[in-house]
């Protein structure tokens, strides 16, 4: 290759302020873009374009902004000597203009704009053409305008949009224009053209916009990374594709198209094999490091194991390696091995000779699925070799959490699942009970917190309907003794020990007591890698899965899911044998969190329970009597499934007393908050418990008659409920600590969901200052509407106001009335009469005050959060707890 030789100057902030005007010039070897002004578009190139680049919209134009890696671009000087020099407005003067993701070169090939990676091509000598006529100095400056000219005089121009051209010209000619960019976008991209005229539109002109170094720096070391993964690719591209009865190359067979078995493994492999294997063993460390480098900082995670590290996605990570095409390379890359002598069943034999192969294929998984985490536009692209994907599933090479979480989300493609997808799982399950096949199943039945019924159906039909076996036994044994504990037993068919007896796990076995690495044994038995884990544990990581499916299928009350879960004699889901399970503490607090959901699935969240409005803003007035609705319901007797027969009484008291123990969290002073380091499954019992809580709210469970007269109501209940919430996002005399672990991803959702309950009780409290005042106002209307009242009135007016206005007082205080002098007589005396009308109602006022802002209504007194005096805020705890919560620096909170 060439010899590359920066200069120096350009990174010296010294010079830049010292020698301005040279620093403003633009200099070879740098890394610009060219925006086109006229059709705000910047010159870009990807490899789905074919040979030609385009110009794409964007609206970008701040030097400051992010520009795409497919944008920049840099200027070559054909000389060795000051190579990094100024960049001359000449005709006797030309560069190579080099594309920085791809490494090719603008050609001019015969009049057409192309790419190319041989830059000595004729056609790759450009040179730069003044936009002003009497620019007074012969250099190019940066977000200064140029004509960039090809060495036959030939100019960059714009060509109409593609579906002008379309419209204009017809498809068929469209296609003549346009045969090898099938990645192009009609709406956002324009066609590059060359114009020989001699006299130039000033439309055509395009602005050098440099690229922050930042950004630079950014692209090159992932495009770095990329080449070694490129370079390694087009090794095994070199070797001759090995003819095979297995037309399918290491892809997925079409549905109910068998694949052949595969042969036993052959002591000697054939050439092209061998071969393939050498190629991996001379790369696998560079490409090793590669992919663990690029899986590493595609997270934000304090996990050092790249296998198991899995915290918040790194967007733009993300975002440059869908500009560099990192899915397709890799894409590629899992592919190439099949078709050159090497069988997919032989890899992951556990032959020795293949297993570099399979610690790179496990890490490009990986690195597909924190690509694909949480952006849409990755997983659209990723999509597209789903085929491949499935291909691998079943094989111990990570595809499955990569599909997983291609899926996970993402409404669009959870669209597209089919029945055969379900089936597939199915299938491998019965080969392999998988906790990762089920946890595949549970992401595709939801789309955030919203339900996908058309796959909850199919799961429910593939798997609980056909294939119940696949199922743990779940047991609760509860003792009527008082100090008894009780029992969460699992089974699962088909596991059994060395005697032939079914091997029966006790949850109780991996309760918090056990920590791994920081974690309750539970969390870590959920979240470590496979690898990690024994059989035992893998059977309580299934059972933990399956529970969540469960959880997951039935949301949105859906009566085929319900039916089976309640009515199905292995799993044991009465409602006291949940809220057993809910109420004992030597269970894993992971565990009792999915209980905790199953109990707000399968009981809570179900018909006739519905949603109170928070504040009822439309009231009957006290004396009126209701009319009965139609849209009362109750529950037959006799109903098909089991129903809670307490009212919920029992579980509304354990909420109260679980939030109040906050899950068992406790600061370094023992006390009951999150502040101090609260464990994952402590976070996630809080969380379960929280959104529990909150359905029972809504529901109105903690209010009695909320909406009824003063004295009615209790919210004796709903004062515990606040301060033991408040003591969740209560983070005063905490000093703020950014981290990236997964806990402390967690504990922010956690505040932010206590924050939405502790809201709608507040709005419980807004509620009830409406009906107190709506019942005073009753009161004062009555009154004033009385006959005697008007009479008495309008005589206090006329003594005030004087005899001749004794008319006009006469018709405002029967509130009748029409236009003209009457209406100014109002507004010049509003203030006086509506004082004078109100007068003797001040002690109802005075009194409906203090009920609303002196006393507490949901507050406790401790936290006294309900009393206001104005200008009185300091030392008010919520407030501060409130203003606390801004230094965490989340948007969220």
């Amino acid at each position: 290759g060439r010899v590359v030789m920066w200069e120096p100057y350009q990174h010296n902030p010294l010079n830049a302020i010292r020698f301005k005007q040279h620093a403003q010039r633009f200099r070879a070897e740098q890394i610009v873009c060219f925006y086109h002004k006229e059709g705000e578009a910047y010159l870009d190139y990807r490899a789905d374009l074919g040979v030609k680049p385009v110009f794409r919209e964007s609206n970008r134009v701040s030097v400051k902004s992010r520009k795409k890696a497919s944008w920049m671009w840099k200027i070559e000087s054909l000389r060795v000597f000051n190579a990094g020099g100024h960049v001359v407005v000449s005709e006797n003067i030309s560069y190579r203009i080099k594309h920085i993701v791809t490494n090719l070169y603008l050609v001019d090939r015969g009049g057409s704009l192309e790419m190319t990676s041989d830059y000595l091509a004729a056609g790759t000598l450009f040179n730069f053409r003044p936009f002003a006529k009497d620019a007074k100095e012969d250099f190019v400056h940066n977000l200064g305008l140029v004509y960039v000219r090809t060495s036959d005089g030939a100019s960059l121009m714009q060509v109409p949009r593609v579906e002008d051209h379309e419209s204009k010209h017809g498809k068929e000619e469209m296609t003549k224009l346009n045969p090898d960019m099938p990645g192009m976008e009609p709406f956002k991209e324009f066609f590059v053209g060359l114009n020989h005229a001699e006299i130039l539109s000033e439309r055509d002109a395009l602005m050098i916009m440099p690229v922050l170094p930042g950004s630079i720096a950014s692209v090159i070391q992932i495009r770095r990374a990329m080449l070694v993964l490129k370079d390694f690719s087009e090794l095994l591209e070199s070797v001759a594709i090995v003819p095979t009865t297995d037309e399918f190359h290491g892809l997925a067979s079409p549905p109910g198209t068998p694949r052949p078995a595969p042969g036993p493994i052959p002591e000697r492999l054939g050439e092209e094999a061998q071969t393939v294997l050498r190629y991996t063993a001379n790369c696998h460390d560079a490409v090793l490091t590669t992919l663990t480098l690029l899986v590493m900082n595609s997270t934000f995670d304090e996990d050092s194991n790249p296998l198991s590290r899995d915290g918040v996605p790194n967007r733009l990570m993300q975002k440059l390696l869908r500009e560099l095409e990192a899915i397709q390379v890799v894409i590629k890359l899992l592919q190439l091995p099949f078709s050159r002598g090497i069988d997919l069943e032989w890899m992951v034999s556990g032959d020795e000779r293949f297993s570099q192969l399979v610690e790179l294929f496990t890490l490009c998984y990986r690195l597909l699925k924190q690509i694909v985490k949480e952006d849409d536009r990755n997983a659209t692209e990723l999509h597209k070799h789903v085929a491949v994907i499935r291909a691998h599933q079943g094989q111990g090479l990570g595809a499955t959490v990569t599909l997983k979480e291609m899926y996970l989300g993402k409404r669009k493609l959870l669209s597209l699942i089919q029945p055969d997808l379900v089936e597939l799982f199915t299938s491998l399950l019965h080969e392999q009970r998988d906790p990762r096949y089920i946890d595949f199943l549970m992401s595709c039945c939801t789309c955030g917190v919203e339900p996908m019924p058309q796959i909850q159906k199919m799961i429910c039909d593939g798997l609980f309907s056909k294939s119940p076996e696949l199922l743990p036994f779940i047991k609760v044994e509860e003792s009527k003794a008082a100090a008894a504990e009780t029992r969460l037993l699992i089974t699962l068919p088909g596991m059994v020990d060395k005697h032939g007896k079914n091997v029966v796990i006790d949850a109780a076995m991996y309760n918090d007591r056990h920590q791994v690495r920081g974690r309750d044994m539970a969390s870590h038995i959920l979240t470590a890698d496979v690898s990690e884990i024994d059989a035992t544990q893998k059977t309580f990581r299934y059972f933990i899965r399956c529970s969540n499916l469960f959880g997951k299928v039935s949301l949105g009350r859906n009566q085929t899911a319900l039916k089976f879960l309640l009515q199905n004699p292995n799993l044991d889901f009465r409602y006291e044998q949940l809220l057993a399970v809910l109420k004992e503490k030597s269970l894993p607090s992971l565990t009792r969190s999915r209980f905790t959901t199953l109990m707000i699935r399968l009981y809570v969240d179900r018909d006739p329970q519905s949603s109170k409005p928070q504040v009822l803003y439309t009231r009957t007035w006290s004396k009126v009597i209701a009319e009965e609705s139609d849209l009362e319901r109750t529950v037959a007797a006799g109903s098909a499934l089991p129903v809670c027969t307490t009212g919920f009484v029992d579980l509304c008291e354990h909420v109260l007393e679980a939030l109040v123990d906050v899950a068992g969290a406790r600061d370094k002073q023992g006390k009951k908050n999150l502040n101090g380091s609260p464990t994952f499954g402590q976070l996630e019992l809080a969380a379960a418990e929280v959104q529990l809580c909150d359905l029972l709210v809504d529901f109105g469970f903690y209010t009695n008659q909320r909406d009824a007269e003063i004295g009615s109501v209790d919210f004796s209940q709903v004062k515990q409920l606040l301060s033991a919430v408040f003591s969740m996002v209560d983070t005063r005399g905490t000093i703020p600590s950014k981290s990236t672990r997964r806990e402390a991803m967690m504990l922010v959702a956690l505040r932010s969901e206590a924050l939405k309950l502790l809201i709608r009780m507040l709005n419980l409290r807004a509620n009830h200052r409406i009906t107190v005042m709506l019942s005073a106002w009753e009161e004062i209307f009555e009154d004033l509407t009385s006959d005697a009242t008007k009479a008495s009135r309008i005589a206090a007016a006329k003594a005030t106001l004087g005899k001749e206005e004794d008319s006009k007082m006469s018709f405002s205080m029967t509130f009748g009335g029409s236009t003209g002098d009457m209406d100014g007589f109002i507004l010049a005396n509003y203030h006086k009469v509506l004082a004078d009308k109100f007068a003797p109602y001040r002690d109802i006022f005075d009194e409906t005050l203090k009920k609303c802002y002196s006393q507490q209504i949901v507050s406790s007194e401790e936290l006294r959060a309900d009393t206001y005096t104005p200008g009185q805020f300091k030392g008010d705890p919520i407030v501060e707890a409130m203003t606390n919560l801004m230094g965490f620096e989340d948007s969220t909170l």
